[in-house]
């Protein structure tokens, strides 16, 4: 609004927000995103296993966009596919894990046929701890973002699968793009999708070398 207001261009990355006049989004398609987790997270498990679904905030913060288009496209895909189990919602914070272990404790006494868990932002390590610390290794966890705490759960087999998108090029990309307009007046597509990455523990090393050698 202010920037609009005042005529300055300016750029998304990561999330992408309808209804301001932003240039350009450099990101991938969320709810896409999200029903690329629903197909991760139904694979191999066994029919009419229940899912957990963890909201997690941050102090003080509100659902973001990205993870809102994530869960639609989520919850998309498990329509479209006859899913038969439930999915059971929980809210967990980012810095209590006193509160966390005992809503999953409940949760999962509750419901042991749950089989699978996902978040919807880069907090899925809560989710990969918990069942660390309550040997769980039964359990299929898929995660997003590339944080140290979420590749060092997978590295260890207690998350299946982290989905990426390679958020420093996002960036790279935005900055310049709005730096030659601003100076050579140059158009770029309002919108520019990145693909959505796949990682497993047997193949993280080679995204991460292919970061490195992205020259930017």
């Amino acid at each position: 609004g202010v920037l609009d207001a005042k005529h300055i261009p300016y750029i998304y990355v990561d999330a992408d927000i309808a209804g301001l006049n932003r240039m350009a989004y450099y990101g991938t398609d969320s709810y896409q995103g999200g029903r690329l987790g629903a197909r991760l997270l139904l694979a191999r498990l066994p029919e009419q296993s229940d899912l957990l679904v963890a909201k997690i905030r941050h102090r003080g913060s509100v659902a973001s966009t990205q993870g809102a288009n994530r869960r639609r496209g989520f919850v998309s895909y498990l329509q479209e596919h006859g899913f038969g189990g439930r999915m059971h919602e929980v809210e967990l914070h980012l810095s209590d894990a006193e509160h966390n272990r005992k809503v999953l404790d409940s949760l999962m006494a509750d419901c042991p046929d749950i089989r699978g868990a996902v978040t919807f932002n880069s907090s899925c390590h809560i989710l990969g701890e918990y069942f660390r610390q309550s040997g769980n290794e039964a359990m299929r966890v898929v995660g997003y973002d590339l944080t140290e705490r979420n590749v060092k759960l997978l590295n260890e087999g207690y998350v299946q699968c982290l989905i990426a998108q390679h958020p420093e090029l996002q960036g790279y990309c935005g900055v310049k793009a709005l730096s030659r307009h601003l100076l050579l007046d140059e158009k770029v597509p309002s919108v520019n999708l990145f693909p959505i990455d796949v990682l497993f523990k047997e193949n993280i090393s080679y995204y991460h070398n292919l970061s490195n050698l992205i020259s930017i």
